[in-house]
C-alpha cells in the first residue's frame, strides 16, 4: 500500500475514493527515515478510517469498495506492527486499532452511518447534511493532527471526545464521543427520526454552502449502452453545462443532480446563446403519426371536432359515432367530461380543486391517449416506484422505518416499468409556487425513474436500448408541458410538445381541443415505441448481466430533496 498524499489542513478528503490498491509494496518493507514511517502511519489511519467513514455516509453504494479498504487498513497496521523501524509506542496503538478484526470494524462504522445521519436530520444543522458530515471529518481530522509529536518521534490520539463550549457553539451539529483507546469503539448517543418524520424547517440564517457535486462515472453509463457525449453543430454542449455546473450549486439547482433542464425558463437554457441552445434542443417525434396507426382518426375529427361546431353540436355528433371506433370513444369521453361542467355553465368553475379537475379534464386527455396506444395507466396519487427504492437503499428492514415514495398525479407504465409520470395543480388561480415546486419534484424524480429502469433493464437480462427515454408531464392552471429525459454524459431534459385546455364554450372550443388531441396522441405513441424498444431489446448473457447490474448499483443517485427554508419578512 503506496503511502497517501498530505490530508490539506482545514479541508475534508474528497468523496469519491480512490481504487483499493492490491499490491503488496509498502513504505514499511524498506528501510526509511522514523518520519516517513509515522507520516505513514498517521495518514493512513486518518485517511482509511475517516476518509472510509465519509465515503459511507456520503451514499456509497459500492459496499464491497468500502470492505476492500477496510482490509488494506488493517493489512497497513499488520505491518507496522512488524516493521522494525516502528517504535514499541506506534506499534502499540496499531494493535488496538486492529484488535476488533475487520467485520466488527466495519460494523462499528455502519452504526455510525445511522447514528451520524438521523442526528443530522434531526437536529436540520444546515438545509445540507452533506456540510455536516464533511465538517464532522474535518473535526476528526484536526483532532488527529494535534495528536502527532513528529518532534519526538512517539505518536499518541488524542481524546475526540468535544469541549462543553463548543458543544455550546455547536448545539445543531454532529455531537462525536469516543474512546481515547480505541476510534473503533466509537459510539454516538442520539435519538433516531427518520428522514420522513422531521417536519423542521431549515435555519433562514444558514447559508447553504454545499459541497460541488462530483462528476457523473461515465464508465458506468457506458457500460449500459448509453451516449457519454454530447456534442451538436460544432458546440460541445457537455463541455457548457459543466462550465454552468461548476457556477451553480445552489440547494434548489437541478445542475447540483446533473441535470441539463433545456426546458422554459431554467437557468441552463438561459445560459446559451441563441447558437447554443438551437444545437442543443432536440425534436423528438413518433415514428408513425397518429393519423397512421388509427386511419379513422382523421375522418371523427372532421365530423366531430368541426371548427364549425359548437360544444353542444360536437357532443352530439360524438354520440351519434359507433362506439366500436376506439378513436371516436376516446374523443366521446373528453367531451361527455366536459359536458358535466358545460351543462350549468359557460364555463369550468373556476373554483374546481386540483383532482377534480386533473381527473375530468386533463387526464381525460392524457390518459384517454395512452389508453387508446396500449400504455397503462394509473392516477391520483400514485407512489413512484424509482423514488421509494433510492430513499430505502440503505436502510435496515429490521430496524428502520421504511420511507415513503413520491406521489404523482399520473403514471404510465408496462410491467416494472413506470416510463411517465405527471404533476398538476388546479386549472384555474392555482398559486405560482406550486408550479416552481412541481417541476423540481418532476425532473428529479425522472431522474431517479431512468437509473431505476436501466437497472430493471439489466435485470431482466436485457441490454439497454441505445439513448432510452423517460416522459414526464407538469399541468399549471390550463397549460401542460411535456418532458422527455435521456443520457447524454449529462442527464438531458427538454420539452417535447405543450398544450392549452379549453375552459370554456367559446368559438374556438372544438379547434383548441382538437390541438390538445392530436399532441396527447403523438406523445402517447412516443412512450409506446419507447416500450417497444426495450421489450425488443437483445439479450445479454448472465454474467455480463451481472456486470451490468452492477454498474447501475455503483451510478451516484440523487441528492435528498431539500428543505424548504423560512421566508423572511
Amino acid at each position: 500500500m503506496e503511502p497517501k498524499e498530505p490530508l490539506p489542513s482545514g479541508s475534508p478528503p474528497s468523496r469519491t475514493l480512490p481504487p483499493c490498491h492490491t499490491s503488496s509494496s509498502s513504505p514499511l518493507d524498506t528501510p526509511a527515515p522514523q518520519g516517513l514511517v509515522l507520516g505513514h502511519f498517521f495518514h493512513t489511519y486518518a485517511a482509511r478510517h475517516w476518509g472510509d467513514l465519509v465515503a459511507y455516509l456520503n451514499n456509497s453504494k459500492d459496499q464491497d469498495s468500502v470492505e476492500n479498504y477496510y482490509a488494506a487498513y488493517i493489512r497497513d497496521l499488520n505491518r507496522i506492527q512488524s516493521s522494525p523501524l516502528v517504535s514499541e509506542a506506534i506499534k502499540k496503538h496499531a494493535q488496538k486499532l486492529s484488535s476488533g478484526g475487520v467485520n466488527s470494524n466495519l460494523a462499528a462504522m455502519r452504526t455510525a452511518l445511522d447514528h451520524i445521519q438521523l442526528r443530522e436530520l434531526r437536529n436540520q444543522a444546515t438545509t445540507s447534511i452533506q456540510k455536516g458530515m464533511l465538517q464532522l471529518n474535518k473535526e476528526a481530522g484536526d483532532r488527529l493532527a494535534e495528536g502527532v509529536k513528529s518532534n519526538t518521534g512517539k505518536h499518541y490520539l488524542s481524546s475526540l471526545g468535544l469541549e462543553s463550549k463548543e458543544k455550546k457553539q455547536r448545539k445543531n451539529a454532529v455531537t462525536l464521543k469516543t474512546s481515547p483507546q480505541c476510534v473503533q469503539d466509537t459510539t454516538f448517543h442520539t435519538k433516531a427520526r427518520s428522514e420522513d418524520d422531521t417536519k423542521e424547517q431549515a435555519d433562514p440564517g444558514v447559508a447553504a454552502e454545499l459541497p460541488e457535486t462530483p462528476p457523473i462515472r461515465l464508465d458506468l453509463f457506458s457500460r449500459v449502452n448509453q451516449e457519454i457525449s454530447w456534442t451538436s453543430d460544432g458546440h460541445n454542449i457537455l463541455e457548457l453545462f459543466r462550465a454552468y455546473q461548476s457556477k451553480n450549486q445552489q440547494i434548489f439547482e437541478l445542475a447540483r443532480d446533473d441535470i441539463a433542464d433545456l426546458s422554459g425558463q431554467s437557468g441552463f437554457a438561459l445560459s446559451l446563446t441563441a447558437e447554443q441552445l438551437g444545437a442543443a434542443l432536440v425534436d423528438i417525434s413518433p415514428i408513425q403519426w397518429p393519423h397512421e396507426v388509427w386511419p379513422s382518426l382523421k375522418d371523427v375529427i372532421s365530423r366531430v371536432l368541426n371548427s364549425q361546431h359548437s360544444f353542444d353540436d360536437s357532443l352530439a355528433a360524438s354520440r351519434a359515432e359507433s362506439m366500436q371506433d376506439p378513436v371516436a370513444e376516446y374523443i366521446h369521453g373528453i367531451l361527455y367530461s366536459y359536458s358535466k361542467y358545460f351543462r350549468f355553465s359557460d364555463r369550468i368553475p373556476a373554483d374546481l380543486r386540483e383532482h377534480e379537475g386533473f381527473s375530468d379534464m386533463t387526464w381525460a386527455v392524457i390518459g384517454g391517449a395512452l389508453t387508446l396506444a396500449g400504455v397503462e395507466t394509473r392516477y391520483l396519487e400514485v407512489p413512484v416506484k424509482a423514488v421509494e427504492e433510492r430513499k430505502n437503499a440503505h436502510r435496515n428492514p429490521f430496524l428502520d422505518t421504511k420511507a415513503q415514495a413520491h406521489m404523482a398525479d399520473g403514471v404510465a407504465f408496462r410491467g416494472p416499468y413506470q416510463i411517465y409520470l405527471a404533476e398538476a395543480s388546479a386549472l384555474s388561480q392555482s398559486d405560482t409556487n406550486k408550479r416552481s415546486e412541481d417541476e423540481f419534484k418532476l425532473k428529479r424524480d425522472l431522474r431517479d425513474t431512468f437509473q431505476s429502469q436501466l437497472k430493471d433493464i439489466c435485470e431482466d437480462g436485457l441490454l439497454p436500448p441505445r439513448s432510452m427515454r423517460v416522459f414526464g408531464s407538469t399541468s399549471f392552471n390550463a397549460r401542460t408541458m411535456f418532458y422527455a429525459l435521456d443520457f447524454m454524459g449529462v442527464f438531458r431534459l427538454h420539452e417535447i410538445r405543450s398544450m392549452i385546455l379549453p375552459l370554456n364554450k367559446s368559438t374556438d372550443f372544438t379547434l383548441r381541443l382538437k390541438r390538445c388531441v392530436l399532441v396527447c396522441l403523438e406523445v402517447a405513441l412516443m412512450i409506446k415505441e419507447e416500450l417497444d424498444r426495450r421489450e425488443s431489446a437483445d439479450p445479454i448473457p448472465q454474467g455480463q448481466k451481472q456486470l451490468l447490474v452492477q454498474a447501475c448499483n455503483q451510478m451516484q443517485v440523487t441528492t435528498r430533496t431539500p428543505t424548504k427554508p423560512k421566508k423572511q419578512k
